[in-house]
């Protein structure tokens, strides 16, 4: 399946949708399509948050992040979690675009072309395929099976803080969160807690932020599969289990004869 991201727009990595003409699926949604603006509207906030996607669109990433981090300066509130209160308009209008500003403002590759996510995405397919068979896993394959994304309430279960909330640890020891987001596969953490004041200057938040970014991807993207997969077993059921009795010649009679009843 050919997965990328198209940058030639802003985009938000909040949704998958499936395109009927080269049934391909995109993880990207536009952001035109998604935030609704006023475009003659005198609010100072929607006037910032406006000129950070026109930056953004024209790929002046760098700048587009000044507006960006001022929208998000006066627009949230670091609770006692470590994470910033905002509801889900919020993160997907912001947080989502402001992720991939800082992360294209870097130069890092955001396409799911990237080999840091082909490699774990791969990792995560090998183990489920050889678990179904009950060959021996790779301790590389297991961690990618295992991989989690954290709540700032989640306790860390590896590690020098083993037993402590991620919200403990970010305080006093950001810079190991960030070192356990690019060297331990089976660890990520919820995108919108990298807003957080604790990571911004610490060396390792780019390279950090790329790989949360992408094994974020890797999770939604293999739950959805695994979705998709049960949901096709259950209609391949149903349909055999009709077929010798009611005559249904392929899934799409049987699927009509079920909505008409």
């Amino acid at each position: 399946v050919d997965l990328k991201l198209d940058l030639k727009k802003p985009i938000l990595v909040n949704e998958i949708f499936d395109s009927n003409e080269d049934k391909t699926w995109y993880y990207i949604s536009n952001i035109d399509e998604s935030i609704n603006i006023d475009s003659s509207s005198n609010n100072p906030n929607e006037i910032i948050i406006k000129r950070a996607h026109e930056l953004f669109e024209k790929e002046d990433y760098a700048t587009s992040l000044l507006f960006y981090e001022e929208y998000i300066d006066k627009n949230t509130i670091l609770n006692n979690s470590s994470e910033f209160s905002f509801n889900e308009d919020f993160k997907f209008e912001v947080v989502e675009p402001y992720k991939l500003a800082v992360l294209k403002s870097y130069g890092k590759d955001v396409t799911l072309d990237n080999p840091i996510y082909l490699r774990i995405y791969n990792l995560r397919k090998l183990s489920k395929q050889k678990k179904k068979k009950y060959k021996k896993t790779t301790q590389e394959e297991d961690n990618a099976h295992n991989l989690k994304s954290y709540s700032p309430e989640d306790k860390i279960g590896f590690g020098k803080y083993s037993g402590e909330m991620l919200k403990s640890i970010i305080q006093k020891d950001p810079n190991y969160i960030l070192w356990c987001i690019i060297n331990l596969i089976h660890f990520s953490i919820y995108d919108s807690i990298l807003l957080n004041p604790n990571f911004k200057n610490q060396s390792l938040f780019p390279a950090a932020m790329e790989y949360n970014h992408l094994k974020n991807c890797v999770i939604v993207m293999c739950s959805f599969e695994e979705e998709t997969e049960y949901f096709e077993r259950i209609k391949s059921f149903n349909f055999k289990a009709h077929n010798d009795e009611d005559g249904f010649d392929d899934y799409e009679q049987y699927y009509d004869f079920q909505i008409s009843r």
